[in-house]
C-alpha cells in the first residue's frame, strides 16, 4: 500500500470541517430552544481529533511558486559566500 504523509493533513482537515458544521448545527438548534448537545460534544471530539492530526504531519508542498523561492536561495546562497568571503 501506497503510504504518503500527506493523507493526515487531509484527514485532520476533514475532522475539522465535520467539527465546524456539528457546531454550526449546535448553534442553530439553540434558536429551537432545544439545544441539541450531541452536536455540541461531536462538533468538539471532531475538531479535536482534526486539529491533533493536522499538527501531527508537515504539511506538503504544493509546488507553487517554485520559481520564487528559487531565486530566494540563491539570493541566500549568494549572500552567504559574501559573508564568507568577508571573513577571510
Amino acid at each position: 500500500m501506497d503510504n504518503h504523509p500527506h493523507h493526515g493533513h487531509r484527514i485532520g482537515t476533514f475532522f475539522l470541517l465535520i467539527g465546524f458544521v456539528s457546531f454550526f448545527l449546535f448553534l442553530l438548534s439553540g434558536f429551537s430552544r432545544q439545544p441539541a448537545f450531541s452536536f455540541f460534544f461531536l462538533g468538539v471530539i471532531t475538531f479535536l481529533i482534526g486539529f491533533q492530526l493536522r499538527r501531527g504531519v508537515e504539511r506538503p508542498s504544493s509546488g507553487r511558486f517554485r520559481i520564487i523561492q528559487q531565486l530566494r536561495e540563491r539570493q541566500r546562497q549568494q549572500k552567504q559566500e559574501d559573508q564568507d568571503e568577508d571573513k577571510d
